[in-house]
């Protein structure tokens, strides 16, 4: 069969899936996404995968025509993508919800680190109960803000950069974050902050 100009979609597709474990791939250099969770996907958990140098956006979760839902994503690492690390999306008035996405190391990407996002005619976004806590994201190209995350007529869902009251500021002195090493020294001021969210050690370190 002759080859195509690209492959017709993601490197790894997991569509209408339920009770499943996408785990300890290593995915590189495709021509569209790495992982995709899609359609109706359920109660499932995607972890310590290496994604990088893929053209668009490193792992997709992706409501197209139903609800997504039970998604746990952690320990993977994802780099060096011509879009965003982790994109969490809705289609045509579909829904995400109960989505936990922790543990990660998500660096040197083009686009956002994580990214929210609504396409076609869907009246709002439909992303309930996501969870997004103790992530690396490092060094991504388009994280200035304002974001614009909103439609018209109103422009809701605008986001705006705030510190907050429990927001740090601080360098956190990683050992060598260009090599990928986000190993932070106890003396760092933002080591042992964040949501604890009880991860075993085996959920926290990328193998």
């Amino acid at each position: 069969m002759r080859r195509q100009k690209e492959t017709p979609h993601e490197a790894i597709s997991i569509a209408g899936a339920h009770q499943f474990e996408v785990a300890y791939n290593h995915i590189h250099d495709c021509s569209k996404e790495g992982i995709d969770i899609k359609e109706t996907s359920s109660n499932g958990i995607v972890h310590h995968n290496h994604i990088h140098h893929v053209k668009r956006q490193g792992l997709y979760v992706d409501a197209w025509f139903g609800t997504v839902e039970q998604i746990e994503i952690y320990g993977n690492r994802i780099h060096h993508c011509g879009d965003a690390g982790i994109v969490i999306s809705v289609e045509n008035g579909t829904q995400v919800r109960n989505v936990n996405i922790h543990d990660n190391i998500i660096h040197h990407n083009s686009g956002s680190g994580l990214f929210f996002s609504r396409w076609g005619d869907g009246p709002t976004l439909q992303e309930k109960d996501i969870v997004i806590a103790d992530n690396v994201i490092h060094q991504s190209e388009k994280v200035h803000y304002p974001i614009r995350a909103g439609w018209p007529p109103d422009d809701y869902a605008n986001v705006y950069a705030i510190r907050g009251t429990h927001s740090i500021r601080t360098n956190p002195h990683f050992k060598a974050p260009e090599a990928g090493n986000f190993q932070m020294p106890k003396t760092s001021g933002a080591a042992g902050k964040g949501a604890d969210l009880k991860a075993s050690a085996k959920e926290r370190r990328w193998e």
